[in-house]
């Protein structure tokens, strides 16, 4: 309770006591003390240690297509790059067969290969793979490798794949691949235009009937 005393003309008065002798000045600051030492070395440590590894960016992760290695002729070639492009391509003008173009891949290897193409040996620097497909509407002859593709200034008729003279009974389907051999390619890129032509005919002899052979001309915008 604060002290009261008098003067002498017998007026009161009251001590008050300084604000720093105050005791409830002394905890309060003491608190404020405590909780910035304990922010200061303390805390709330939101930081975390952990291990990672890392690789090179891969062709995948970069939006490209790749595989190691392409199969040609029995001949495996290493493969640096490759580019899958899906194309819709449909031909219904025969009476023998529909017939379906929906992938056409590009593939530019590693090195410079040597291949023995049958008129002599030749340079091999990528590929490109037609995948057809074929409804037969009555048995037919049907060889998508036997034909040519070309892109700019350059022409292949080096092919190989499962499409080699195969019959194919009517209400029958087939699908295959068609590779053909590219003696100049820089890049998977250099090819955005493809020409495809192939051939097939009625699984019989009578050459009389006009519809009996098909030729097919194709060309492919690769995009």
């Amino acid at each position: 309770m604060p002290k009261q005393f008098k003067d002498e003309n017998g007026n009161t008065f009251v001590e008050v006591t300084p604000w720093y002798k105050k005791w409830w000045i002394w905890l309060l600051a003491v608190l404020v003390a405590i909780f910035v030492l304990g922010v200061a070395f303390g805390g709330n440590d939101s930081s975390e240690s952990g291990s990672g590894k890392g690789h090179n960016t891969t062709a995948s992760e970069k939006g490209q297509t790749t595989t190691d290695k392409i199969t040609f002729d029995y001949q495996d070639f290493k493969v640096k790059d490759s580019k899958t492009y899906n194309v819709d391509y449909t031909d219904n003008s025969w009476s023998g067969a529909d017939v379906k173009i929906d992938k056409v891949t590009v593939y530019k290897l590693a090195k410079d290969y040597k291949y023995d193409a049958g008129d002599g040996e030749k340079t091999v620097q990528g590929f490109i793979r037609v995948h057809v497909i074929v409804d037969a509407k009555r048995d037919i002859d049907f060889s998508a490798t036997t034909g040519t593709v070309s892109f700019g200034n350059q022409q292949s008729e080096y092919g190989s794949g499962s499409w080699d003279a195969d019959t194919i009974n009517n209400g029958a389907s087939k699908n295959g691949d068609a590779t053909f051999a590219i003696e100049s390619l820089d890049s998977v890129s250099d090819v955005s235009s493809l020409r495809y032509k192939f051939g097939a005919t009625f699984a019989n002899d009578d050459t009389s009937d006009e519809d009996w052979s098909h030729d097919y001309d194709v060309t492919l915008d690769l995009q």
